[in-house]
C-alpha cells in the first residue's frame, strides 16, 4: 500500500485487510511524506504485521508503491488503495486463482462506492475471464485506454518482480506497465469476481475527457514501455534458461 494524507479512510481500508491475512504475512505501507495523521493512524493499529516505511521527500503514488514492491518479499503480493474496502474472501480467491493455472498476475474486479461508504451509480468496465489469454488484444486495450486493469484489484507473484522492477520514471501509471507485463509473458487470468469496493471523493476522482496532446503523449510512453518491457523478458528468460 501507498499512503498520502489518507487519515479520513486508511483505517477502514486495513481493517478490512488484516483479518485477510495469515501469521506469516505482512501490510508494507510506505508513506509519501503525509502532512496529515495518516502515519500516526497507522502506528495505532496494534498488529505486527503492518511494517511501515516513510520516503525520503514526497517521489508521488507510482515510485511510492515501486518501493512497496521492492520491499515485498513473501511470495505473493497484492497491491492496495488506502481508500478502499477489501472484499471478504478477497485474498482467498484471487489465490486459490493464481495458484490453479500457475499464472504470474491475477486482476479482479471493482465496484464504486462514494465517500460515505455508500455504493455509487458510477460503474467501471469488466474484465472477462474468457479474454485471459487474448495478450495481444488485452495489450491492444491498454493502448486504447479501455481495459480496466486496476493494481488496486492484483495480485502477483514475487518472480514478476524480477521484470516489472525498477518502474521506468516515465511511467504514468504502475497498473499497466503491471498489466503489460503479464500479457507479454502469457501469464494472466482476468477473475470476474468483485475483490474490493473502490472509494471515489474528490482527491481521487480523475477526469475522463483529456486533452488530444496528453492522449498522444501517452502512447508515445506506452509504446516507449512496451520496447523496454520486450527487452526486459528476453533478458529474464535468457537468465531463467541458464539456471
Amino acid at each position: 500500500m501507498a499512503s498520502y494524507n489518507g487519515a479520513l479512510y486508511i483505517k477502514e481500508q486495513i481493517e478490512s485487510i488484516l483479518p485477510q491475512l495469515s501469521r506469516e504475512d505482512e501490510l508494507i505501507i510506505v508513506d509519501d511524506r503525509s502532512t496529515d495523521n495518516t502515519k500516526e493512524i497507522i502506528s495505532a493499529i496494534p498488529d505486527n504485521r503492518i511494517k511501515l516505511y516513510q520516503n525520503t521527500s514526497n517521489k508521488g503514488v507510482v515510485k511510492s508503491f515501486e518501493e512497496a514492491v521492492r520491499l515485498a518479499g513473501n511470495e505473493y503480493i497484492f497491491l492496495a488503495d488506502q481508500d478502499d474496502i477489501w472484499t471478504k474472501n478477497r485474498m482467498e480467491k484471487m489465490l486459490h486463482v493464481i495458484q490453479r493455472y500457475s499464472v504470474m498476475l491475477v486482476t479482479g474486479n471493482m465496484v464504486a462506492i462514494d465517500k460515505r461508504g455508500n455504493r455509487s451509480k458510477k460503474t467501471f468496465d469488466r474484465l472477462q475471464a474468457k479474454d485471459s489469454c487474448n495478450y495481444m488484444l488485452n495489450i491492444s486495450r491498454i493502448f486504447g485506454g479501455k481495459a480496466s486493469y486496476y493494481g488496486c484489484a492484483m495480485a502477483f507473484k514475487r518472480e514478476l518482480k524480477e521484470v516489472i522492477l525498477p518502474f521506468p520514471k516515465y511511467m504514468e501509471s504502475h497498473d499497466t506497465w503491471i498489466a503489460m507485463a503479464a500479457n507479454l509473458l502469457k501469464s494472466n487470468v482476468h477473475l470476474e469476481y468483485t475483490v474490493l469496493e473502490h472509494r471515489l471523493h474528490g482527491n481521487n476522482v480523475t477526469k475522463s475527457h483529456r486533452k488530444l496532446g496528453k492522449r498522444l503523449h501517452s502512447r508515445i510512453l506506452f509504446a516507449r514501455a512496451l520496447g523496454e518491457l520486450s527487452i526486459r523478458i528476453i533478458r529474464y528468460r535468457i537468465i531463467q534458461g541458464g539456471e
